[in-house]
């Protein structure tokens, strides 16, 4: 029997970005939350490679935060 699932409905995993630490050879892999912190090896060398955080902006806005920000 064959389930046609729309993509709509799917389960997302998120993306981790990984790095090799012999070639730096880096790649992002979707996983699940259970496996994340799993070593995955490099398709280049066969060695180890580590789970990379990446950075993102934030910016408070309205009342409550410091005198300085926002101001209009």
């Amino acid at each position: 029997m064959t389930v046609n699932c729309s993509t709509k409905f799917r389960r997302r995993m998120p993306n981790y970005d990984y790095k090799c630490v012999i070639c730096d050879y880096t790649k992002e892999i979707p996983k699940p939350f259970s496996q994340a912190d799993m070593v995955e090896l490099c398709e280049k060398c066969g060695a180890a490679m580590v789970k990379q955080f990446g950075t993102f902006g934030i910016q408070f806005k309205g009342n409550g935060f410091y005198k300085t920000d926002n101001i209009k």
